[in-house]
């Protein structure tokens, strides 16, 4: 069911520890580059995995992707972090919400756009990323896995306007490519 599927999606988000100095450190170098839109795709990734997952950590996640995006707008990373962020956001917000429910509230109005956004940057270069698969460092694996998501998550918002079968094929695009992501790695299976 697809709202397992966005339940475990986000379950890797919610189980972050505390930070060392170094890597407190590190991130407020990486905070300062990416809200000047400077960080590479690279920083843009250790930047996010250095988050926790409180609702403060999700607020300056979203605050500072949505500075990187006033100077990249056609960026994958961000739009899908924001959208992923405000699904997170929601959820700790409203402890008890719905998934169907969701859509009425007016914060889904952004998670929409981002998610949108997103899978049309995904969409309109997947040969691209396909191709790019064959010969992978870890960054681009890393992208990929964004690009399953926006995949997951504009599947789950289909799910929730009720187009069943565009949720399911959306769904299962995500699954394959994350399928061949997990082979490429070296602990994959």
């Amino acid at each position: 069911m697809l709202d397992s599927l966005i339940v475990g999606a986000l379950n890797g988000l919610l189980t972050q520890g505390g930070l060392s100095l170094a890597d407190k450190f590190k991130k407020m170098k990486l905070k300062g580059k990416v809200e000047q839109g400077s960080a590479t795709d690279n920083e843009l990734f250790k930047y996010n995995e250095l988050l926790g997952s409180s609702l403060a950590d999700y607020v300056e996640s979203s605050r500072l992707m949505h500075a990187f995006l006033v100077r990249n707008p056609n960026h994958l990373f961000p739009n899908i972090t924001l959208g992923v962020n405000g699904i997170a956001m929601i959820i700790q917000r409203k402890q008890r919400i719905a998934f169907p429910d969701m859509k009425q509230l007016p914060e889904f109005d952004e998670v929409r756009q981002h998610i949108g956004k997103a899978y049309e940057l995904v969409h309109t270069t997947q040969d691209s990323w396909l191709k790019g698969l064959k010969n992978a460092d870890e960054l681009f694996l890393l992208y990929v896995f964004k690009v399953a998501q926006a995949y997951y998550f504009k599947g789950f918002i289909e799910h929730l306007d009720g187009n069943t079968q565009e949720a399911k094929q959306l769904k299962s695009e995500g699954v394959k490519l994350d399928k061949r992501v997990l082979k490429m790695l070296p602990y994959g299976n």
